[in-house]
């Protein structure tokens, strides 16, 4: 990618976060149990296919309620700041997580706070 042109993605990206966090022209609510999270449609449609198919509806839906017991708050929250920003923040590993990497194994592993 061109420098200029890596420039402006990033400048949008910065932008969208920040109207996110404001709350500016968001369009929707993902409700996870009592946490609500706003967001634009747009973006969430352009990075998941799952959203792409809930807004494909005419009218799409102003709320979209997702099962807690599939989906946790803090990581979708992690989740929304990456589509947003492209940065990962993982804070902790899970102790058979660490262990599993001293010993030169990659396993998925379990993000807590």
């Amino acid at each position: 990618m061109l420098p200029a042109a890596a420039h402006h993605c990033g400048h949008l990206l910065e932008r969208l976060n920040a109207q996110r966090e404001a709350g500016f022209l968001c369009d929707c609510t993902v409700v996870i149990g009592e946490q609500q999270f706003r967001a634009h449609r747009n973006v969430l449609a352009s990075f998941s296919e799952y959203f792409g198919a809930v807004y494909r509806d005419s009218p799409p839906p102003a709320d979209v309620f997702l099962d807690q017991s599939q989906v946790k708050a803090d990581g979708f929250q992690k989740l929304l700041e990456f589509i947003y920003t492209g940065t990962l923040h993982l804070d902790r590993l899970s102790r058979s997580c660490k262990k599993s990497f001293k010993k030169g194994r990659s396993p998925f592993c379990v993000v807590r706070e």
